[in-house]
């Protein structure tokens, strides 16, 4: 996998986690070193911050896939959650946690993934599938007609 190119959203600047995809494989990576400010009062990952870790990754997958098969040049498409589902498995303390996601399906405006988030030493923490629903950026010339 390569560095993300696009640019980090102001959930990313503020969590300060790093992003890896493989365009036209429909992966992604996030990695996120544990600080305090992350943890439940037990001194655990917070399940927050592992939703958000993999709902990122997924997302990042989404747009490696769009990479992939729409091949209209110009054409800049975004994703949002339709749905997550997730698994609590196990928990951790300290480190650096990644959540790897892989999409399953690419339809037209549908797209399904699949992420794991595991610890350093590899131990499965979360489990996340999702839906997301693929966003068309409007044209210059639709922006255009809304403002005139």
């Amino acid at each position: 996998m390569i560095p993300f190119n696009g640019d980090p959203s102001g959930v990313q600047k503020s969590l300060q986690y790093d992003v890896f995809w493989q365009p036209g494989e429909g992966r992604a990576r996030c990695s996120l070193a544990l600080k305090p400010q992350l943890l439940n009062r037990s001194g655990a990952l917070h399940g927050g911050m592992a939703v958000t870790l993999l709902d990122a990754a997924c997302g990042i997958a989404c747009e490696a896939a769009i990479a992939e098969s729409d091949n209209s040049e110009g054409h800049q498409q975004g994703v949002v959650t339709v749905d997550f589902y997730t698994q609590f498995v196990s928990t951790c303390h300290s480190g650096v946690v990644t959540a790897e996601a892989e999409v399953t399906r690419c339809g037209r405006s549908i797209i399904y993934v699949r992420a794991d988030l595991r610890d350093d030493q590899g131990k499965l923490l979360t489990t996340g599938t999702g839906t997301f629903k693929r966003l068309n950026k409007p044209s210059a010339r639709s922006e255009l007609a809304e403002q005139g």
